[in-house]
């Protein structure tokens, strides 16, 4: 009900009538976003495990055996970036997350979300070390697909060196990290983790203090 009314209350004036009212009409897409900006909830990680208990219920599963496969949208092109000079940036915001079809309902896509301590290359695909002077930069969508947990190992001695990595990159929901619960060892503000592909080994990303992260620290 939020989107619908931060929606509403955008739409032009009188003055500022379009030339075709069916194209204004369809702009909007009732219904659930076909991604969503994981910064707005006030608690991530409900939201993430609802998702799970969804896909669980409609296939039979129980949640415990069900995680997380992760594949970053690297081919997504900008498209919307023109408006955000004539847009409220929350409506830049409703556009995004109701724009496309959103005709797979396994998963969720997420956006939103900034990486600290190195960059995406996405012609490659792969995680890459920060320019200069760039710490902090946008992430491309995410897309989160419940899949069963497999219980065979993998045999780490046929990963050649021409293969990528996988980092498990940690998501944050602040830049801070320091606050340790005693009981789970993880910080308070940890929400969830997400592999990404490295041709670094995963020690390197550790040492750089990488992370997603919800918002940007501004300072």
């Amino acid at each position: 009900m939020r989107f619908v009314t931060i929606w509403k209350q955008s739409i032009p004036s009188s003055s500022q009538k379009c030339k075709h009212p069916e194209e204004s009409e369809n702009n909007f897409l009732e219904g659930f976003p076909s991604r969503y900006w994981l910064p707005a909830f006030f608690f991530p990680q409900a939201f993430l495990a609802a998702v799970l208990q969804d896909y669980g219920r409609s296939r039979g599963i129980s949640v415990d055996a069900l995680t997380f496969t992760h594949h970053v949208i690297s081919d997504t092109t900008d498209k919307d970036e023109k408006f955000s000079v004539f847009m409220p940036k929350k409506l830049n915001i409703v556009r995004r997350a109701f724009k496309g079809s959103g005709s797979s309902h396994t998963g969720v896509y997420i956006f939103g979300l900034f990486i600290e301590g190195a960059r995406w290359n996405r012609e490659q695909k792969i995680l890459e070390d920060s320019l200069p002077l760039e710490m902090c930069c946008d992430f491309p969508d995410i897309y989160f697909l419940p899949t069963k947990i497999s219980t065979e190992t993998p045999n780490a001695s046929n990963q050649t060196d021409s293969e990528c990595y996988t980092f498990e990159c940690p998501v944050y929901q602040t830049p801070e990290r320091s606050r340790i619960l005693a009981t789970t060892g993880l910080p308070t503000n940890f929400l969830t983790s997400v592999y990404l592909s490295t041709k670094k080994p995963p020690s390197h990303w550790i040492t750089m203090q990488v992370a997603l992260l919800c918002e940007k620290n501004e300072k």
